[in-house]
């Protein structure tokens, strides 16, 4: 609470004293030579008197008193929710009147440790969790008087998911430039599929994500031998790879070559 006021002649000193309006206890006083000064620490949204003295060597004056009440604070947020992954909590809540931002504050129930995360939006995905565990969620809006009330609530983590199965046997086809891929179950959501040159040190020449239990690779080299790799992949990671190779076909040499038209510098080839 900022209090100002008009001068005193002949004053050297002022006294100042607060309490709860009407007629409370002192609770804190001060002494300023300016006819002004800020009283700190109070609670929001609660009614305070405020007594001014003007001071000197002779004595103090008689008081003046004003009665004012401190700013509110924003209510708590309602409709506090999470959905839960693995790994994660997707946190949402209604707005609250007033409210500049949001401040969450989440850790493991009980008593953890509190993380604290600062947001002008009225959803956010808390990451980097530990699967299976119970957190406590905490949410106050805030604005220039402060915070509010907390909404507070706890949520359990899902449980890891497990790794995938490894795809099932890998068939290959391959025509001169293409290699084609087809496995067996079971089946998963998704699959990497790599290709490389079947060397010694099986360097991986292309990567391609497919959700079918098939996949082709194009504009290979013909002639050249392959390997392929399949694994299945979720979000806990990907299964141990089914590997195969197969060799594009090579194209064959032309038969019954004729020249005509030969001369010194030319021949006409059929």
């Amino acid at each position: 609470m900022a209090l100002t006021w008009t001068g005193v002649a002949n004053a050297s000193s002022y006294k100042l004293a607060y309490g709860l309006a009407p007629d409370g206890a002192i609770i804190g006083t001060a002494s300023v030579s300016i006819p002004s000064h800020a009283f700190t620490g109070l609670s929001a949204g609660t009614g305070y008197y405020f007594e001014v003295r003007a001071s000197n060597t002779v004595g103090d004056s008689s008081p003046v008193r004003i009665v004012k009440q401190t700013l509110p604070l924003p209510a708590a947020p309602t409709g506090l929710q999470a959905t839960p992954a693995a790994t994660s909590l997707a946190v949402q809540w209604s707005a609250v009147s007033g409210a500049v931002d949001y401040v969450i504050r989440h850790g493991t129930e009980p008593g953890g440790a509190a993380t604290t995360l600062t947001t002008r939006q009225l959803r956010e995905t808390l990451t980097g969790l530990t699967p299976s565990t119970l957190y406590y969620l905490q949410v106050s809006a805030r604005n220039g008087n402060g915070e509010s009330v907390p909404a507070r609530i706890t949520q359990k983590t899902l449980d890891a998911a497990a790794l995938p199965p490894r795809p099932g046997s890998l068939h290959i086809e391959t025509t001169h430039d293409r290699v084609t891929i087809i496995w067996a179950p079971p089946q998963s959501a998704q699959y990497a599929v790599s290709i490389g040159i079947d060397t010694p040190r099986r360097e991986v020449l292309a990567r391609e994500l497919s959700p079918y239990m098939n996949h082709r690779f194009q504009q290979m080299r013909p002639d050249t031998r392959y390997f392929i790799e399949v694994r299945a992949t979720n979000a806990a990671g990907e299964s141990e790879p089914s590997i195969s190779g197969g060799t594009t076909r090579a194209f064959p040499a032309p038969q019954g070559l004729t020249f005509s038209e030969v001369t010194d510098g030319s021949a006409l080839m059929r």
